[in-house]
């Protein structure tokens, strides 16, 4: 069947992903042979179908209203039915709960039911168990828990986009720590991303590169809102080429520091690793604390940033090195305390000022 859809708060995208047909309640009005109700009660909503809206509906058409009474003109609904203009109402919300009136109840071409499916023995154990289920996944760190509005097309299971979404949001997290100012632009590029975890991929991007500036509190339903309302202009793409890999997710991001990007690919549909920084082919394990450094590639640089770390009692657990053009360097280097204490974030200051070194952050990734 064909599914009209009146809305004038979701966008044309949501409509597409929903498989409806946008258009104006008149249209709905008078092309349905069904038309189910489902929306709150507001002052735009109260009295919604009236005996106007009633004419304007199709000959012989039926309602269905399980969202609230109030939305319908009861006393209109019950003329449209006598005179044939609707051919029959499924109801089980009305204006007055419990009814006083049961002239609805009564009518010949009315199904009338009461509202009470949450209410059944077998609602109320179903219930119990989806809240089991949903701690159990929660402990396992799902993000998806119980939520109706997240960025996954209709269909299909949200889980297989978990692994995805975890190393878009890494590499988005890793980048904005690592520029540390706040973006005034950020684009996500994806390729061999499977088509159904794109936009999930997308929003956890950005949701890594927000958590800067907003913390915890931003989260992957109202990521783009925070950057549209911080006046940061995001876009997306896909790409055909991966750069030798089988998929890789990128991110740019532009700042008053100037422009700095991250790559990272998905090994084995579970492994996730970051691939580039800065247009530099570098390869490592973003967890941890790292140690992110760009540097003049000279000789020297390496031991100072060891010996550095030795004096000031800091384990180095990797090393990682990338060599570009133009005597460009970078490394990346996990490391932690032998007694498993917090870094001090003057570390990296420290290491800023050594002899051929450019920039040096700390970014602490899961």
């Amino acid at each position: 069947m064909t599914l009209l859809a009146y809305d004038p708060y979701v966008t044309p995208e949501r409509a597409a992903e929903l498989g409806v047909t946008p258009v104006s309640l008149d249209e709905l009005l008078s092309k349905s042979d069904v038309i189910s109700l489902h929306t709150p009660v507001t002052p735009e909503t109260t009295g919604l179908l009236n005996a106007s809206r009633f004419a304007k509906m199709k000959k012989g058409a039926f309602l269905v209203n399980c969202a609230r009474g109030a939305l319908v003109d009861e006393a209109a609904l019950v003329q449209a039915l006598d005179s044939g203009q609707l051919a029959g109402a499924a109801l089980d919300v009305y204006a007055v709960e419990p009814p006083k009136d049961f002239a609805l109840m009564k009518h010949p071409k009315i199904v009338c039911t009461p509202h009470l499916g949450a209410s059944t023995v077998e609602a109320q154990d179903r219930v119990a168990v989806e809240t089991v289920e949903m701690l159990v996944e929660a402990l396992k760190g799902s993000p998806f828990v119980a939520a109706v509005n997240l960025p996954f097309p209709p269909g299909g299971d949200p889980h297989s986009a978990l692994p995805w979404m975890r190393l878009a949001e890494t590499v988005g997290r890793f980048l904005g720590h690592a520029t540390g100012a706040p973006p005034t632009a950020i684009a996500i590029s994806l390729a061999g991303v499977p088509d159904a975890v794109r936009k999930a991929c997308s929003v956890s991007a950005l949701r890594g590169v927000l958590s800067l500036a907003h913390g915890d509190d931003v989260n992957l339903v109202n990521a783009p809102v925070l950057a549209r309302m911080s006046g940061v202009s995001v876009s997306d793409s896909v790409k055909d080429e991966a750069g030798g890999y089988a998929n890789l997710v990128g991110v740019s991001l532009t700042s008053a520091a100037g422009t700095r990007s991250a790559a990272g690919t998905l090994f084995d549909n579970r492994y996730g690793r970051i691939v580039e920084f800065d247009g530099l082919p570098i390869e490592f394990t973003p967890e941890g604390t790292l140690l992110v450094i760009t540097n003049r590639d000279v000789p020297g640089v390496v031991g100072r940033i060891g010996t550095f770390l030795g004096d000031s009692g800091i384990n180095i657990v990797d090393l990682d090195l990338a060599r570009g053009r133009a005597g460009r360097a970078a490394a990346v280097v996990r490391i932690d305390r032998p007694d498993g204490g917090p870094i001090d974030p003057s570390l990296a200051e420290g290491v800023a000022k050594l002899s051929g070194i450019e920039s040096a952050r700390l970014v602490t990734l899961s």
